[in-house]
């Protein structure tokens, strides 16, 4: 079992705060899908990626958290704000896709949770 201070699991901490943003914008609903994902990716990271049912319930929420909140932050921006979420969404994506692919997977996993808390 990976420990709270082992940065893959402590980058978790920065899916609390921007729950805490999306709270305090009232919007309900993202904050507690992104309290759910940090819950459920947080197990699964402290179980070093062993448990299939626990991945699979991280994959599932973290799907739902990005696409509800991006979704929902899209019907408030301009064409300008929606190209910049684009493209930090499109980076993230890239991000998460070579560290996947070449590894070390904490490095990469760990820079996947950063990237997205942006």
């Amino acid at each position: 079992m990976r420990k709270l201070s082992d940065p893959l699991v402590a980058s978790h901490l920065l899916f609390v705060l921007n729950a805490l943003f999306w709270y305090w914008a009232d919007s309900i609903p993202c904050a507690l899908l992104l309290l759910a994902s940090c819950g459920a990716s947080t197990g699964h990271h402290l179980t070093r990626e062993s448990n299939v049912l626990m991945r699979r319930v991280d994959v599932s929420f973290a799907v739902w958290a990005l696409v509800g909140t991006v979704s929902y932050s899209f019907a408030f921006m301009g064409p300008h704000e929606m190209a910049t979420c684009a493209a930090l969404l499109g980076s993230a994506l890239a991000i998460k896709k070579w560290g996947d692919r070449r590894g070390p997977y904490r490095r990469w996993h760990t820079l996947w949770h950063v990237s997205l808390a942006r």
